[in-house]
């Protein structure tokens, strides 16, 4: 599936005075509010060369406080990334996925920089004694499937599944 037939499924965009921008119903009849985003995003991880088309599935596994995504795409070996010291998941289906979710993150995974979400949970964490040393805001997107967030201390990708970006 290319960039052009997920937009098309999106109803189109209509200004609200009350709450900013929003979705409109569509075919499905959901209404997605849309909010403001303004994140610094960084690109960590690109997946293999492949058409996007060739994506048949993907299972996001969490252990021990530790995370492993794992992508099947036909013709290729699996793609698989690992996340050391989650603390926290969210899945988002397709149809409630952003604009600005499928834009930032499609089939690659990035890092958001300037993430408030991840700002606020820094906050909130008043223990003595943090279950991470540094903690980063990632995200991906996965067409059909839907998009995943995570908060972790880091990742890594199974030699071969993919081409990590050097730090810049």
């Amino acid at each position: 599936m290319n960039w052009w037939s997920i937009t098309r499924r999106f109803a189109p965009l209509e200004a609200d005075d009350d709450d900013g921008p929003r979705r409109v119903p569509g075919r499905c009849g959901h209404r997605l509010v849309l909010t403001e985003v303004n994140h610094a995003n960084c690109a960590v991880y690109d997946f293999p060369p492949f058409d996007t088309g060739l994506f048949e599935a993907a299972q996001f596994l969490l252990s021990g406080g530790d995370a492993r995504l794992l992508i099947k795409v036909a013709e290729h070996s699996d793609i698989i990334v690992q996340f050391k010291r989650v603390r926290w998941h969210e899945f988002t289906a397709l149809y409630n996925c952003s604009e600005e979710q499928i834009k930032s993150a499609y089939f690659k995974l990035v890092r958001l920089d300037a993430s408030e979400r991840l700002k606020t949970y820094i906050e909130a964490d008043r223990a003595a004694s943090k279950a991470y040393k540094e903690i980063h805001h990632y995200r991906v997107f996965l067409g059909e499937h839907g998009c995943h967030g995570l908060f972790a201390e880091s990742f890594s990708a199974i030699p071969d599944s993919g081409r990590c970006h050097q730090a810049g």
